[in-house]
């Protein structure tokens, strides 16, 4: 055994070494009325002597015999701290604890049982985050039994469960066989920060258990004996130090505390922290404060996130509240959930009438059981008012807790008037000063750590009752009090958040009166928690460390310029894009979705960056998060065209972005596409997201060319470069410049007709009168008052203004981008057929909400009568396409055999496109636009046709070559009596439409209206309408003459 640590050992624990010998060791320790001495033995002599002399001279004597220093060491510690109580203690203070959290039930039959929550866990840094798999205790211990000194952070919104969470993990070293300690300790906010060491240590020698000084707890601490959980952290922040700014004064105000914490973690000291969510432990001062350590400790951060509801509910409770429409998802407080899980059966049915009534109840149960409890005769409304009033008191000094004495004396001094009438009428007699007494002791109130210190039970009834208080509120107190409460005001937003619209809107009116005088992070919270939308301007700042659960934020409202958001989580939030910006989003995370499906408005250019370092593997996998992050903020039909600009200094992953997102976007029949990189060694890159709106382009560039530092960029260079690398991609830099092109002429359309209603008062009646107008030029009506689609025809008539001042716009571009005499690239005859035919779907054919009701010159009908003179002769498809019936009978016999081949063969079943010509006849009115709009119409004017369908590839030539595929409108096919349109893109097939001038005839406007005998399906553009009846006009006009033969 080595003597220099053995005899540092027991100087560590006040020993005081006094002889020393070849065989034996003695140590003295003289602390107060004790006094005690060890003797060691180093051999196997009788010390018997030793032990005889020291205790005739009044010591408490032992001799032992230890093998090692380390068996020494347990010996000490177990002397001094004896861990044999240890359990009982921890069973005493959990036991009292969860008493606590069931006794506003009053039911015995209710057990405490704590809940598993979801939680992310960050180690060191951002970059390396994890959602929990196992449960939150259990991982906590994971960390603590690692070798190393551990700080660990446990943080939540309030009343999200810390300090439940701290006492299980209190509670789990009941089943620890090492011989340790673990201490808890509970802190105030009432304290001053600069004193934290004096509060942490006063905490932590009401609880060792031991008269150890302090050097022996420290000692013993950094071995690892004794882990260390603080509970409540915050509460002993002031109110300006968690503003949102990560300024470096407010920090040091918070360096000190984490110091004293910083002291201990040597060795193997495990210390864990619970707090509220904060951005201090996000902000970099933080970081800097962890590095000055040297690596002497490492940092975990456990975030607990929102509740999962079918945790805490029963099935059928569940089931219940999901059938009568209750918004569970913004009730998912803890408290409220336990409230909900352990109610009768019969409360819970009526909660469920009306959300509303589950706050109430909630208050109704739990004081009208206090009146029986405590004999109390103040009926349970007017304790409401008596605790709303104590709540405001607790406000108006700071404190979130406070003496017994002193919450006695702020009851009575605020509720004098109500408490003297009770007085009198309560039977057993007792006086002002009693009754004071009788609700220190209220289910509503708590004592924690010691008898004497009173708080309200939880956050959420003191923030609901705050909350309350300030409605009541005649005299304004938020406008008289000095130094706003801004932790409690937030206690009554996270308490009102789910109530009524009518009752938060009475909250929000109280606090916006004070809205110069909030925080940022408060003033935002406020319209986010209680109207569901931001109603501000914010600039120039950061937002850190919030939560945005089904919050609005329209640019009608609210504007973020100049704005970064960090570590701020967005759950089905609505982004109206116009709302911000040069805004930055950085590590958000969560379920979040940057609007409701399909309502995010569309921006030119998305800015993303790849977070690439020298972790190739990693940075591949970042690919698969960018894919995923633009499918969230553009999938859906609203969000337009767009380029996207990637941050990174490697090329060759601009490539593999490339790459992937083609694969991804052609992932409709299968969503499950894997991507495999190009060279051997990187590893597969997997994702089931899907993209329906790829970007057009993808540029990469890096940052820090154009970052001058202090968030300064050179916005000029990054134009520069971007206009250049565009010009490299001409299809790209012409969808840009066609973009501003459309949104100039836009402007200046909307601005130069707008101005013709000059006259304010007069503006809403005269513009109504000319969009009308315009509407009916367009259509070329006179009559509307059967006319239901006035509103799409004003669009369609602003559509024409556009296209006149998008000419003149784009008449100075004189870029030349392309070079008229190309090859075409297209080498697959199918393929081009298929691009020819949606091209010309798209100048050509609308088909787009179109109504029977709306009968107009141009509109295409599906005839649908069978003996109408409008059928034409014949089997159509095998009439048009009689110069290609060797091939279409070849597709019909390979068609059997392949049907005879998959039904033998399912698993072998072969990939072909199986053609079945499809045919229908149709008309298109062709009654003079000019007839139409003077109301002469009297009978609609119908030319017969019929539409079909070709198989891909068809009408190819020897040279593979398509004949239709190039053609937008093809004038004649056969003859001058026949109009070829085609090929052309409808309800998902490439079709032809021919129409024959011969079949000509007059229908009523009401047969037209009849879906039995006509069925609109499309309607000619205006160009192809105007064409149509051109050749439809020199058709019927043709002279001609007939010759005499013999």
């Amino acid at each position: 055994m080595e003597l220099d640590l053995l005899d540092k050992l027991f100087e560590q624990y006040g020993y005081v070494h006094k002889e020393h010998n070849e065989s034996v060791c003695v140590y003295l320790l003289n602390q107060g009325m004790y006094h005690g001495a060890e003797v060691i033995s180093l051999d196997d002599s009788d010390h018997s002597k030793i032990v005889n002399r020291y205790s005739k001279l009044g010591y408490s004597t032992k001799l032992q015999h230890f093998k090692s220093v380390e068996e020494a060491e347990k010996y000490l510690f177990t002397g001094f701290f004896n861990p044999k109580t240890t359990k009982a203690d921890i069973n005493r203070r959990y036991n009292e604890f969860k008493d606590s959290q069931l006794r506003f039930y009053g039911n015995s039959d209710i057990e405490y049982k704590y809940i598993n929550v979801p939680y992310y866990v960050y180690k060191d840094t951002y970059s390396d985050i994890n959602q929990g798999t196992k449960d939150v205790v259990s991982a906590i211990l994971d960390e603590i039994s690692r070798k190393g000194a551990h700080l660990i952070i446990v943080e939540a919104a309030a009343g999200f469960g810390k300090t439940c969470t701290a006492y299980e993990l209190y509670k789990s070293f009941l089943n620890s066989d090492q011989n340790i300690k673990p201490i808890f300790t509970e802190l105030y906010n009432n304290r001053n920060a600069k004193q934290f060491k004096y509060v942490l240590w006063s905490e932590i020698d009401k609880e060792k258990d031991t008269t150890a000084k302090q050097d022996i707890v420290i000692y013993n601490i950094k071995k690892g004996r004794i882990p260390l959980i603080i509970d409540g952290f915050d509460e002993l922040l002031s109110k300006d130090i968690d503003s949102g700014k990560n300024d470096q004064d407010d920090f040091e105000q918070v360096e000190t505390m984490l110091s004293t914490i910083g002291e201990l973690l040597e060795g193997e000291a495990k210390v864990v922290l619970t707090s509220r969510k904060t951005a201090i432990f996000a902000g970099p001062e933080f970081s800097d404060w962890v590095e000055n350590y040297n690596g002497e400790f490492d940092v975990v951060r456990f975030q607990i996130e929102k509740p999962a509801i079918r945790e805490w509910l029963s099935t059928d409770r569940y089931d219940n509240i999901l059938i009568n429409k209750v918004p569970i998802d913004n009730i998912s407080n803890p408290v409220l959930l336990t409230y909900l899980r352990n109610v009768s059966d019969v409360e819970f049915k009526e909660l469920l009438k009306q959300p509303e009534n589950i706050t109430i109840k909630y208050f109704e149960q739990l004081l009208n059981r206090e009146k029986q409890r405590q004999n109390l005769a103040i009926r349970w409304e007017d304790q409401m008012l008596i605790f709303e009033n104590l709540a405001r008191n607790f406000a108006d000094f700071g404190i979130n807790g406070e003496s017994r004495s002193f919450v006695k004396e702020m009851l009575i001094d605020y509720n004098r008037s109500k408490l003297l009438y009770y007085k009198d009428t309560m039977a057993n007699g007792q006086t002002l000063d009693e009754l004071a007494d009788t609700l220190t002791n209220h289910a509503l109130l708590d004592r924690i750590g010691n008898k004497d210190y009173i708080t309200f039970i939880n956050d959420f009834v003191y923030g609901y009752l705050f909350g309350e208080s300030l409605i009541k509120d005649g005299n304004t107190f938020l406008q008289k009090v000095k130094v706003l409460p801004e932790n409690h005001i937030y206690l009554s937003l996270t308490a009102f958040c789910y109530l009524s619209t009518d009752n938060k809107l009475k909250l929000w009116k109280k606090i916006n009166d004070v809205r110069n005088r909030l925080s940022l992070n408060l003033s935002i919270m406020t319209d986010a928690l209680l109207l569901g939308k931001i109603k501000q301007t914010v600039e120039l700042t950061g937002i850190n460390s919030c939560q945005f659960s089904n919050v609005s934020f329209e640019s009608s409202f609210c504007k973020f310029s100049n704005v970064s958001f960090v570590d701020v989580v967005f759950e089905n939030c609505f982004f109206d894009t116009d709302a911000f910006d040069n805004t930055t989003f950085n590590e958000y995370k969560g379920d979040f979705h940057f609007a409701g499906e399909g309502h995010l408005k569309n921006r030119n250019l998305i800015f993303m960056d790849l977070m690439l370092n020298d972790n190739c593997t990693q940075d591949r996998e970042n690919i698969s998060i960018v894919i995923s992050v633009l499918a969230k903020l553009t999938n859906g039909p609203h969000f337009g065209s767009y380029g996207l600009i990637v941050w990174t200094k490697h090329d060759e992953f601009i490539k593999d972005l490339k790459d992937s997102l083609s694969k991804v976007s052609l992932s409709k029949e299968n969503n499950e596409v894997e991507e495999e990189a190009d060279s051997d060694d990187e590893e597969e890159i997997t994702t089931n997201i899907h993209l329906d709106n790829p970007p057009l382009f993808v540029v990469g560039l890096s940052k820090s060319k154009y970052n001058k530092g202090d968030g300064i960029y050179d916005y000029t260079s990054l134009q520069d470069d971007l206009e250049q690398q565009l010009l490299e991609n001409k299809s790209a830099y012409f969808f840009v410049n066609w973009n501003a092109t459309v949104e100039k002429a836009k402007n200046k359309i909307v601005r130069n007709f707008y101005d013709l209603g000059s006259d304010y008062d007069k503006r809403e009646v005269r513009l109504n009168y000319l969009f009308c107008s315009l509407a009916k030029n367009h259509t070329g009506i006179n009559d509307a008052d059967d006319y239901p689609c006035l509103t799409a025809d004003a669009y369609k008539a602003f559509d024409e203004l556009l296209y006149s001042e998008l000419y003149a716009q784009q008449a100075d571009l004189n870029i030349s981008l392309f070079d008229p005499h190309q090859n075409c690239p297209f080498e697959n005859v199918a393929e081009k057929q298929n691009i020819a035919a949606i091209i010309n779907a798209m100048m050509f054919i609308d088909s787009y909400g179109l109504s029977s009701e709306e009968v107009v010159p141009g509109n295409i009908y599906k005839v649908k009568t069978s003996g109408s003179p409008l059928i034409t002769d014949g089997k159509a498809c095998e009439k048009i396409i009689k110069f290609e019936r060797g091939k279409l009978d070849k597709i019909r016999e390979n068609n059997e055999k392949i049907k005879q081949h998959n039904k033998k063969n399912p698993e072998l079943k072969e990939e072909f496109e199986i053609f079945e010509p499809e045919c229908w006849n149709v008309a298109i009115e062709l009654t003079p636009p000019c007839d139409y709009s003077q109301n002469k119409r009297k009978m609609a004017r119908l030319v017969g046709g019929y539409i079909f369908d070709i198989p891909l590839g068809s009408f190819a030539d020897k040279q593979g070559s398509s004949r239709f595929a190039d053609s937008h409108c093809l004038p004649e096919r056969n003859s001058d009596k026949e109009y070829t349109i085609g090929p052309v893109f409808l309800n998902g097939k490439v079709r032809y439409v021919i129409f024959d001038f011969t079949y000509l005839v007059t229908e009523s406007i009401e047969k037209l209206r009849d879906k039995n005998c006509y069925e609109i399906c499309y309607r000619a553009k205006p160009k192809l309408f105007s064409h149509i009846l051109q050749r439809f006009s020199s058709h019927a006009a043709r002279l001609g003459l007939a010759n005499i033969e013999f």
